[in-house]
């Protein structure tokens, strides 16, 4: 029933009834002609879900499938082969159940994302020219059962209904206004304090008709209810251990609405008049089942409906399609639309059998029974009043119900916007919490940085002695260094003075030399020449 994770759905055009549906990454087609398979094939791989599938107006079918990808994809479908594709937008993985529709050339898209464990379904528009509208978040809902929610379009008009997240659980449904874009507020159908572990809704002309199966005190029972404007009659079946998990509405062309479901190892139809009773119209015995399926349908034909049935028993199984209706309901439909055979059936029976009576007895049981009639006239009228007075009281009980539970749904909106807050508020103040406790553990490290400053501090006056008599040392040294500079400095002066003198003194030696070395010449000439001369 649930598209994610059963990933089927069945379509019916012209009495043939086609199944879709994945099987590991691949979307399969099998087509069945009164309950008899007659073609299975793989039309598409690379499937990693199955969204929906929509038959148009025009009897076109469409599959929405999400590829491995993640994105949103749509195929249509001819001659049983796909023809053309087109992606649509991707896929948030925070996203558990999707389901589409169709309406005036644009696809409506509800999704539910999940958040601190609370489901919240959201609802989205893609024009044809594929601009997606932003997100809205219609309401917080129940996602207990395989089925979050019912999309039901009737006469271009776009429903909605689900069940809202709160005790006891609320069924309800929005309806979409197609010139205001716009959703109403949650309309509230019926409410439990058990369970609801499945449940159908549908629009039919004025009338909302809706069923749900509930459990309580370890027995299901089937609620029923037909909500016409304010009013809201409603029904509950009487309570066995054996009804099934599933059950569907469906309604034909003769404007007759039925309600179908398993008791034990039988199915049954009950028809639903205009007060909710319902009328058992026929029972078909289905030994040793082994399964009961419920997934999403449509079709073009007399029937309508949202969902369809397929139960496997024994070595047989059967789907609840368009050929089973025809084949059960038929004649019950004749029999129900055209009373007057009865009619005519009894009364010719009571004419054959009043002739043979003789005249006398006919007058004496025609005395008879005006008496009896006038006694049964007059107890008749004691009852209708009763009866007058029931209904006043049940009306007047229903629309304490309805009282009643309007204050629930307004107590309960008030409890979750208080709700909303008090988390809110919650999460707010765990955030202060987080940032007090984070400045408490900085304020914690700067009172330890502050010990460390202080016992550093007390080092640095303990140094502080040594730095002075270091500095005092350091004073006395430079003093010495100075004096070493300045006697450096007379050093150098005297050393340069000396420097000078020894030039000086270096130039004199040379002249010195010079002359020496003249004179030294001079003297070896005139001795020469003295030489020569003594020769002579």
């Amino acid at each position: 029933m649930s598209s994610y994770k059963r990933d089927n759905f069945y379509i019916e055009v012209d009495n043939e009834l086609l199944s879709f549906y994945r099987v590991n990454q691949k979307l399969y087609m099998s087509r069945y002609l009164e309950n008899n398979l007659i073609d299975e094939k793989a039309i598409l791989s690379e499937c990693s879900c199955l969204n929906t599938v929509i038959l148009t107006n025009n009897n076109i079918i469409s599959v929405i499938i999400t590829n491995t990808n993640g994105e949103l994809v749509l195929y249509n479908i001819l001659k049983y082969e796909l023809v053309s594709s087109i992606i649509l937008t991707k896929v948030s993985q925070s996203t558990k159940y999707i389901d589409i529709v169709s309406i005036n050339n644009c696809l409506y898209i509800f999704y539910i994302n999940e958040n601190n464990n609370t489901n919240t379904l959201y609802f989205r528009i893609l024009n044809n020219n594929l601009i997606l509208s932003p997100p809205l978040a219609l309401d917080n809902i129940e996602y207990k059962n395989e089925l979050p929610f019912i999309v039901n379009i009737q006469n271009y008009e776009l429903t909605v209904c689900y069940i809202k997240n709160s005790y006891p659980n609320l069924l309800g449904y929005r309806k979409f206004n197609q010139r205001k874009t716009s959703w109403s507020n949650f309309n509230l159908l019926d409410s439990s304090y058990y369970p609801i572990v499945d449940y159908c809704i549908m629009t039919y002309k004025n009338t909302l008709i809706y069923s749900f199966i509930f459990y309580k005190q370890q027995k299901r029972y089937i609620q029923l209810g037909l909500s016409s404007g304010a009013e809201i009659k409603r029904n509950l079946i009487q309570s066995t251990n054996n009804i099934a998990q599933y059950n569907n509405l469906i309604i034909l062309s003769k404007d007759l609405i039925f309600l179908t479901y398993v008791d034990g190892c039988v199915l049954k139809i009950n028809q639903i008049n205009a007060s909710s009773k319902m009328q058992p119209v026929c029972e078909i015995p289905l030994p040793n089942i082994n399964r009961i399926n419920k997934y999403p349908y449509q079709s073009n034909t007399n029937i309508t409906t949202s969902f369809i049935l397929e139960i496997a028993f024994q070595n047989e199984s059967i789907k609840t399609d368009n050929a089973f209706y025809n084949k059960h309901l038929n004649k019950i439909t004749e029999l129900i639309c055209e009373p007057s055979k009865l009619n005519t059936t009894s009364t010719e029976s009571a004419l054959n059998s009043s002739s043979q009576n003789n005249h006398l007895s006919i007058v004496e049981d025609k005395v008879h029974e005006s008496n009896i009639v006038l006694e049964l006239n007059s107890r008749l009228r004691v009852y209708e009043e009763k009866i007058k007075t029931l209904s006043k009281n049940n009306m007047k009980i229903d629309e304490e119900k309805n009282k009643l539970r309007s204050s629930i749904t307004s107590l309960h909106e008030e409890i979750s916007k208080k709700h909303n807050r008090i988390t809110a508020l919650e999460k707010a103040l765990s955030e202060k919490q987080n940032l007090v406790s984070s400045y408490e553990s900085k304020i914690k490290e700067l009172m330890d940085y502050m010990k460390d400053l202080q016992l550093n501090e007390n080092e640095l006056e303990k140094n502080q002695e040594e730095f002075s008599k270091l500095k005092t040392l350091l004073s006395e040294s430079d003093i010495v260094k100075n004096n070493y500079i300045n006697e450096s400095k007379e050093l150098k002066l005297h050393v340069n003075s000396l420097e000078l003198i020894l030039d000086k003194k270096t130039d004199e030696i040379t002249t010195l030399k010079k002359q020496l070395a003249y004179y030294e010449e001079k003297n070896k000439d005139s001795f020469i020449k003295k030489l020569f001369k003594s020769g002579n």
